[in-house]
């Protein structure tokens, strides 16, 4: 739990846990480049285009997200500070997120009917990260009344040719993979292939959002992204989900259960593509928000890097709270009759069931005693994962100053 006393003359940081699988593979990667054994990953913006062609046999069409695309390559390159392992990381992930923006694009193309599914009044979690958005959602999931999106659809959106569907094994090589490299990880946010997950991966895919300033600190792409024109993002958002929705034959007037901390900093965007959502607000105090955000920003950044600034990463996610709480009360205010429900972290805590029956009544169902059984059962083996410890000063921040910044 983050502290909340202002005194740091006791402060000791907490333990960063053990990173010898990626320091390991830093040095094998910088040997095999420096003696010219193997081909250094490149972060071109045409370079990673070009593999991606490559790979899939087609172009990917011209879009603002080619700007987006080199705004983030050079924030890589200039403020990451990235290790061999993390160039190698980013290098990969970027090609994949193009070559799902063709795969889609084919998609569309062949069946452009797709764009025309419906999206019926989606039931949006709203919050801040570690503010429980992750805990509320995967208990709506456990209600077969929604469609929610599984990790491997977020980590890989568009299936590839070919009668199997190979995303459910890449995925759970990829989250693998990544707990050996920091098995904190997994305390800070236990995932699986199929488990209900956050969709950040869609908008990866318009190289917008949470999952590159999530484990790179890039800045000024953050700063573009909170800035820029996001109605584009947001519509190709609403492709994906109808593609998915077509891929998995999920009838049309099944709603969604949706959940991003991203929406938060984009609500009014939200709202034009989605003008019949619901929304479930998540509120937690701003301290134990920013630390935790922090912790978990830390935590991927550094696999990734080896100069990753604990100071530089807490004030990055204080900037991003402070935002996000300002542009959802904005919003809030300029839309009173937009359907919404406050929903507290520590009343969650103390009885989810209450909170879970508010749900139920605000939205106007009743809560099947199976579901009500499946989500206990859920809670309860969620409570086997190891305990997220971390302390907000060790990222420069004094509790007392971050309370009274909001």
């Amino acid at each position: 739990m983050a502290t909340v006393a202002s005194d740091l003359e006791q402060y000791q940081p907490t333990e960063e846990g053990s990173l010898g699988a990626a320091r390991f593979l830093d040095k094998m990667l910088g040997t095999l480049w420096d003696k010219g054994l193997t081909w250094r990953p490149t972060l071109d913006p045409k370079d990673l285009k070009h593999h991606a062609m490559r790979a899939e046999d087609r172009a990917p069409k011209e879009g603002c997200w080619e700007d987006r695309l080199d705004i983030l390559t050079q924030a890589l390159d200039e403020e990451a500070k990235l290790s061999p392992l993390g160039r190698a990381i980013a290098h990969g992930q970027l090609v994949r997120k193009i070559r799902c923006r063709i795969r889609a694009e084919a998609q569309w193309a062949r069946n452009p009917a797709i764009r025309d599914r419906k999206v019926v009044a989606p039931l949006i979690i709203v919050g801040q990260m570690r503010s429980g958005t992750t805990r509320l959602h995967r208990l709506l999931a456990r209600d077969p009344h929604f469609v929610h999106t599984r990790a491997y659809e977020t980590m890989i959106p568009m299936p590839g040719g070919g009668r199997i569907d190979k995303r459910p094994v890449t995925a759970t090589a990829n989250l693998l993979f990544l707990r050996t490299l920091n098995p904190l990880l997994a305390a800070v946010h236990p995932t699986g292939p199929y488990q209900a997950e956050e969709e950040f991966g869609l908008h990866a895919m318009s190289i917008f959002g949470a999952q590159y300033e999530g484990q790179w600190m890039v800045p000024s792409f953050a700063r573009h992204c909170e800035t820029c024109d996001r109605t584009g993002v947001y519509e190709e958002f609403k492709a994906v989900l109808q593609t998915l929705g077509a891929v998995r034959h999920e009838p049309e007037d099944k709603p969604w259960v949706l959940k991003a901390p991203q929406f938060t900093q984009d609500l009014e965007v939200l709202h034009e593509v989605f003008p019949d959502a619901r929304y479930l607000f998540l509120h937690r105090d701003p301290v134990s928000v920013v630390g935790s955000s922090a912790s978990l920003a830390w935590q991927q950044a550094r696999v990734q890097s080896c100069s990753a600034d604990r100071d530089a990463i807490g004030a990055e996610w204080l900037h991003k709270t402070k935002l996000r709480q300002d542009r959802q009360r904005a919003f809030r205010q300029a839309h009173p009759h937009v359907p919404a429900l406050d929903i507290r972290f520590d009343h969650v805590n103390e009885d989810w069931r209450r909170e879970i029956g508010r749900v139920y009544d605000f939205i106007g169902r009743t809560l099947d005693p199976d579901v009500e059984a499946a989500m206990a059962d859920f809670l309860a083996n969620s409570k086997a994962h190891k305990r997220h410890d971390y302390d907000i000063r060790d990222f420069g921040l004094d509790p007392q100053d971050v309370a009274s910044a909001f």
